[in-house]
C-alpha cells in the first residue's frame, strides 16, 4: 500500500517535453540480454537500443496512460561505455561509466538515463550517488527483473517513468526508478537501496522511504520522504581495483574470521536487525580489538536507533564505531571510496553525501 502522498503533481516546469534531450547509457544486464539458443541469458547489443523503439510505442499506444503525440516526445541521444551482465561488475566498469558521465554532464542534457543489470544496481546507485553528489540533472538508473521480451519484464515501465522524472524535472542527482510486482513504479535515491531478499527481485530504500512514486504518468512526491543536504563535496575519485581493501563481514553465529593482513584499511560489519553483535563472545571481541589496535578501523551498520540492548556496550571498548542509519550497500560503497582515495573515514562515513543519511 502506498504511503501518504502530496495531492499535487511535479508538473513540468521551463521545457516542453518534446525540446527535452536525455542521454540513454547502455551498459548491458537483463534489461539489455536476450536468450541465446543455449538457453542462458547474455547481453544483445541490439536489445538494448529496442529499449528505445519499445518506449515509442509505448508513448503512442492507446494503452499507455498518458498517449503522447508523435513528435512530443524527447530527443534521445545514447552512450555505450562497456556491456557486461551486472553480477560481473568491477571496479574497472564504474570507472568507465563515471567517465561517461563526466563526459557528458557538461552538455546540454537534461537528464541521464543508465540501463544497468539489476543485481549490483544498488550498488552502482550508490558510487554515482556519492561521485555526483544531489546538486546535478538528475541520473536515472533503471533495470529489468526479466528480459524485455518477457511479460512479467518491468524494465519498459521503469524506463518510461525515468523519462516522466526528467521531462517533470522532479528532482536533482541520483535516483533508480523501480516498479515491484503489484506496485507503482517508485524513485529511490541512490544511496538508499536494500539489498534484494533471497530469491525475490524486490527493491526498497531503508525505512521504505522512497523518494516519489509514478502513477499514471505523474511523479508524485512521498511527503514521508526526508533528507538532509550534503555536508560532504563529491570528491575527484580514482578507482583502482587494485587497491579494493574494505572488509564486509555480516554477522551471524559461529562465524570464522578472514586473518587480518596489511591489504585491509577499513572493516564494516552488518549487525543483527536489532542493531547487535555477539560482544560475548571473546573471540569475536579480540578480533576487532586487535584490528582497532592495528589501525584498521571498524564500523557498524545497522544499528538501531534508540534500542540499546546490554551487547551494545561492547561496541566502543572493542573500537567499533556505530554509523548513522545508512544503507548497509552505502556503507560499503562509501567506505571503499574512502579508502581508495585516502579520505579521512571518521569524518567522510559520519557526514552526509548524496542524500545517505537517514
Amino acid at each position: 500500500m502506498e504511503m501518504l502522498m502530496e495531492n499535487r503533481f511535479i508538473d513540468r516546469l521551463d521545457r516542453n517535453i518534446e525540446n527535452m534531450k536525455i542521454l540513454v547509457v547502455f551498459t548491458g544486464g537483463t534489461i539489455g540480454s536476450s536468450v541465446n539458443q543455449d538457453g542462458y541469458f547474455a547481453p544483445d547489443k541490439r536489445k538494448a537500443y529496442k529499449l528505445l523503439e519499445l518506449y515509442k510505442r509505448y508513448r503512442a499506444n492507446s494503452h499507455a496512460a498518458i498517449p503522447t503525440p508523435a513528435g512530443e516526445e524527447p530527443m534521445f541521444d545514447t552512450a555505450e561505455p562497456y556491456t557486461t551482465l551486472s553480477e560481473n561488475l568491477g571496479i574497472e566498469h564504474l570507472e568507465m561509466l563515471i567517465r561517461c558521465l563526466e563526459q557528458n554532464l557538461a552538455k546540454d542534457y537534461d537528464g541521464i538515463i543508465v540501463t544497468h543489470g539489476s543485481d549490483t544496481l544498488q550498488y552502482t546507485a550508490a558510487a554515482l550517488g556519492y561521485t555526483f553528489g544531489n546538486d546535478t540533472i538528475p541520473i536515472m538508473l533503471v533495470a529489468s527483473n526479466y528480459i524485455l521480451d518477457d511479460m512479467r519484464a518491468n524494465g519498459l515501465d521503469n524506463f518510461a517513468a525515468a523519462v516522466d522524472f526528467i521531462c517533470q524535472q522532479a528532482g536533482r542527482g541520483v535516483f533508480v526508478s523501480y516498479r515491484n510486482t503489484g506496485e507503482h513504479t517508485r524513485y529511490h535515491r541512490g544511496t538508499r537501496l536494500q539489498g534484494h531478499p533471497a530469491h525475490t527481485d524486490y527493491l526498497a530504500s531503508v525505512d521504505n522511504l522512497f523518494y516519489a512514486s509514478h502513477q499514471y504518468g505523474k511523479v508524485i512526491k512521498n511527503r514521508e520522504y526526508k533528507e538532509c543536504e550534503d555536508a560532504l563535496t563529491s570528491p575527484v575519485m580514482s578507482w583502482d581495483s587494485l587497491r579494493t581493501n574494505v572488509l564486509w563481514l555480516q554477522a551471524h553465529p559461529m562465524m570464522t574470521f578472514p586473518k587480518l593482513d596489511g591489504n585491509v584499511k577499513a572493516i564494516l560489519i552488518s549487525s543483527y536487525h536489532s542493531g547487535t553483535i555477539n560482544t560475548a563472545s571473546n573471540r569475536w571481541n579480540v578480533y576487532f580489538r586487535s584490528a582497532a589496535e592495528s589501525g584498521i578501523p571498524v564500523f557498524l551498520v545497522g544499528a538501531a536507533d534508540g534500542m540499546s540492548y546490554e551487547s551494545t556496550r561492547g561496541y566502543r571498548e572493542n573500537g567499533i564505531q556505530v554509523l548513522p542509519k545508512m544503507a548497509p550497500i552505502a556503507a560499503y560503497m562509501k567506505l571503499l571510496m574512502c579508502t581508495l582515495n585516502g579520505l579521512d573515514l571518521e569524518c567522510c562515513m559520519f557526514k552526509s553525501l548524496g542524500g545517505d543519511l537517514l
